[in-house]
Order: C-alpha cells, then structure tokens, then sequence
C-alpha cells in the first residue's frame, strides 16, 4: 500500500520505479533518475499517453572499430534502457522541464494551479 503525504492517496506511487526519485513541493513534482556516464544527447524524455513520462536512450561500449583492443572485462553497464511512470493528475504536462547535472537527470513538472472559489454576490 503507498501511502501519501497530502490529503489525497496517490495510486501512482504503488507502481513508481524503484530507481526515480519522486519529490512534492508546494508548486511542482520534481523527478530525479541516475544516468551516469550518459551525454544529454544519448537520454530522451518524453510525454506518452497524456500522463506517461518515458525516459529512455542509449548506453554503447566504448569500443572502436577497426582498433586491435581486446575487452577482458566488463562491468559497466551497456545498452538501451527505459523508465515509465505516470504523471499525478494535478500536473501541468505541457510545462514539463528536463536538466542534466553530472549524470542526474531532473524532470521539474509546476502543478495546476488550484481550482478557486468564487464569491456570489448578492443581486441589488
């Protein structure tokens, strides 16, 4: 059961991937996923579905071609990868943002503004 620090339970949190941050404040929902080693030409992040944030790229080895270097041993990881998770409803999608700061990549989405409460006056 995933429990919620606001007033409202936030289902999206009992299928939240395990290596992405999740941080509330007052104006916006602030993602951050390690990407070490990647350029921010070989990470993606996209808006699928309307509410589906996907990160995805490419990692390739160091290898060259053409060069006689022989691999003994390799134990970074290589290869594509992929991170989905669904937006909150109360999320403005269209304001997403994406940094990447030393192999940290922050996805910053405001929230909507709340829905206000209008005074009726009284008709004279």
């Amino acid at each position: 059961m995933a429990w919620s620090t606001g007033s409202v339970l936030n289902l999206t949190t009992v299928f939240f991937p395990d290596d992405v941050d999740w941080k509330e404040t007052p104006a916006a929902h602030v993602f951050r996923t390690d990407v070490p080693g990647l350029s921010r030409d070989e990470v993606r992040v996209e808006i699928v579905k309307g509410w589906t944030v996907r990160i995805y790229g490419k990692r390739a080895r160091d290898a060259r071609e053409g060069t006689t270097d022989t691999w003994r041993h390799v134990g970074r990881w290589s290869g594509r990868f992929e991170r989905t998770f669904k937006l909150p409803q109360n999320a403005c999608v269209d304001q997403l943002r994406a940094s990447m700061k030393h192999g940290v990549l922050t996805i910053t989405v405001p929230k909507v503004e709340p829905l206000r409460s209008i005074p009726i006056d009284d008709e004279d």
